[in-house]
């Protein structure tokens, strides 16, 4: 073999060499993509990984099934709390009628008082399988979402009334009259329950625009139930079904009926007695929300509207001091271990910090929000700071309620015969000039002042705080101050100066301020806590007069019986305020509203000035509780007894 054909042979073999070379690493790059192709496609796990992972989902699984078990162990008690009422489902049957009972309809919300309750719903040719279908469903809900169950509610559908939709605007009208809210019924979009939302969903979801149209809103409907995963509507349908329920609700204090006759109680849960005991447990509840609301600045959490969880920007001074004095009523009456004595204590130093004098003996209260002094504010630390003094010893608070008195005292103007309602003040600049800024802002202020000042003189002793009050009085008596619609401070300001002066004119309009208002006060739907003020207050000038011997002709004409039903009445309806679970379980944050006390009309807000007043008006009448009831059960008896009384002439 010559040179030159080795050299060539030599050649060829490296070239296979390269060959060989060049296609392992080809298989080995290929071999790596393949690789890494799969720890794409497995999200990178790693062996490691993939028994963590696998331990996850086991976790999960697991999770869910705790859950799911938890749920069904509470619903479990819930319709054992149901089979209690034998006759539950032919009750059900009879009230719901002819064309409408041959299929049962249950929904079942839960809630775990982080979020809005989900709701659900089955049915069944008995009520038996409509619960096995709606708690089935419910069931698979938890599963799904990993939910928490904390409160389960039954709503079994009653009453069933089909209306064309054209005519709901003219029933949420004629429900809801000029108030927000008030449309108490569900709506199902077909016969056959298929589409449908409860009362409670409705209201909740802000689904009916109450300003305007009075109507459902089609694109916020469908917002709801997309939000639940439910079929959407191309339109409102031809015809809708109204509906009630019987409902149940379970939570940690057990399981409650809830009230399903058709009026303003409805969905909230029965209550058998309603007595001191049960109306000071509920101030008890609402006292110790607003406690556990006061920040390190002594500032309550002033407000917010629960359905969309907004809180209120403002902060109004007479609203502390209304939310000052409830809490500290309340903590004389009920908190005797002193709990929240500390808490007390910094939303009393607010008060204090806010204060502006005048001069040694002389100060006010100032507004920073509305760059005032104003009169309401003044007299509601007033009355605030005496309350807060009889559950603490130190003089600095008391003291201090003397130098606003006098600064109150201050803000009358005798040569006009009124109270200045606001003086400039700078806020920014701690700043004030004392000059009048508004001479009339609000009658209330008047009536605040003179409760105020008689309060002030019952702590202290000094009559100037009495002349002051009767001065101010005076003004109440020549301006009629019961023409305007029953104002509850009028009520509390003269029930507080008739413990020291027994004018006739001071106890007339007391009582005259009830008898001028008690057909608007017995017929509004509205819960609202200011009308049991009144009455309580009313209620204590009576028995003032009656124990005095002050037999005034409008004492005499006064109806006592229906005074004091009137009472009983609207301390009753105030359990409609009330965020027991039940209804709270539908709000944005459940738990962030239990215990509280809402105005359902305004979007069910929650203010720290509704809730002091609610405080107020059931601790007074718990205090009368025992008296009033005897008074009410005894004219009951008498009434009973002219009604079986036959005449001797037949």
């Amino acid at each position: 073999m010559t040179t030159r054909e080795e050299r060539a042979m030599q050649r060829e073999l490296k070239r296979k060499r390269q060959r060989m070379l060049t296609f392992f690493i080809i298989f080995a790059l290929v071999i790596v993509a393949v690789l890494v192709a799969l720890r794409v496609v497995l999200n990178r796990v790693t062996p490691d990984e993939i028994g963590t992972t696998q331990h996850a989902v086991e976790s999960t699984n697991r999770n869910a099934d705790d859950l799911y078990n938890a749920y069904i162990g509470a619903s479990a008690v819930l319709k054992s709390h149901l089979d209690e009422d034998p006759a539950l489902e032919t009750n059900v049957r009879r009230e719901l009628g002819d064309g409408y009972n041959t299929s049962i309809v249950v929904f079942i919300s839960v809630s775990d008082g982080e979020s809005p309750a989900l709701v659900v719903s089955g049915s069944g040719a008995t009520l038996e399988l409509a619960w096995q279908n709606a708690d089935a469903a419910a069931g698979q809900l938890i599963r799904d979402k990993l939910y928490t169950t904390k409160y389960v509610r039954a709503d079994i559908v009653n009453s069933i009334r089909r209306i064309a939709s054209s005519a709901l605007s003219a029933e949420i009208s004629d429900s809801a009259g000029i108030y927000g809210e008030f449309f108490r019924k569900g709506i199902a979009f077909d016969p056959t329950f298929h589409t449908a939302l409860l009362e409670s969903e409705i209201n909740a979801n802000e689904l009916i625009d109450y300003d305007v149209s009075k109507d459902l809103v089609l694109d916020k409907v469908n917002l709801y139930l997309t939000k639940k995963g439910a079929d959407t509507l191309a339109s409102i349908p031809e015809n809708v079904y109204l509906f009630t329920a019987r409902a149940y609700s379970k939570d940690s204090e057990g399981c409650h009926d809830l009230v399903f006759s058709e009026n303003t109680s409805y969905g909230r849960r029965e209550v058998s007695v309603i007595d001191r005991s049960y109306v000071e447990s509920l101030s008890a509840a609402t006292a110790q929300y607003l406690l556990n609301g006061i920040g390190a600045d002594g500032k309550f959490a002033y407000g917010n509207y629960p359905l969309i969880g907004l809180s209120i920007d403002k902060y109004d001074l007479a609203y502390h001091g209304m939310a000052l004095s409830a809490v500290a009523k309340y903590s004389a009456a009920l908190d005797t271990a002193g709990l929240y004595a500390d808490n007390v204590q910094r939303a009393a130093d607010y008060l204090l910090q806010r204060g502006v004098k005048q001069n040694d003996a002389t100060a006010f209260v100032y507004d920073d929000a509305a760059d005032e002094i104003n009169a309401g504010a003044v007299a509601q630390a007033i009355l605030a700071l005496c309350d807060y003094s009889q559950i603490q010893t130190q003089r600095t608070y008391l003291d201090f309620a003397a130098t606003l008195g006098n600064g109150l005292i201050s803000m009358i103007d005798t040569s006009a015969g009124r109270l200045n309602h606001a003086l400039y003040y700078d806020a920014a600049g701690r700043q004030a000039n004392f000059t009048v800024k508004d001479a009339n802002l609000d009658s209330s202020y008047d009536c605040m002042a003179v409760y105020a000042l008689a309060k002030l003189y019952g702590e202290t002793g000094n009559a100037a705080y009495l002349s002051g009050a009767k001065t101010l009085a005076e003004l109440l008596v020549r301006g009629d101050y019961a023409q305007n619609g029953g104002d509850p401070w009028l009520s509390e300001a003269l029930d507080e100066l008739t413990k020291y002066d027994k004018s006739t004119q001071y106890f007339d309009l007391a009582l005259r301020n009830y008898t001028e208002n008690a057909d608007a006060l017995e017929n509004r739907v509205i819960s609202d806590p200011q009308y049991t003020r009144l009455l309580t207050a009313t209620y204590n000038v009576y028995k003032r007069m009656q124990s005095e011997q002050v037999a005034t002709d409008v004492f005499k004409a006064l109806d006592y019986t229906r005074m004091i039903t009137a009472c009983v009445n609207r301390a009753n309806d105030l359990l409609n305020g009330f965020a027991y679970p039940e209804v709270a379980m539908y709000f944005n944050r459940p738990d962030d509203c239990v215990g509280a006390f809402y105005v359902r009309q305004d979007g069910f807000r929650i203010r720290i000035d509704d809730m002091a007043s609610f405080i107020d008006a059931y601790l007074a009448y718990g205090q009368d509780y025992t008296a009033v009831n005897a008074d009410v059960f005894e004219a009951q008896e008498r009434a009973a007894a002219l009604a079986t009384t036959v005449p001797a002439n037949g």
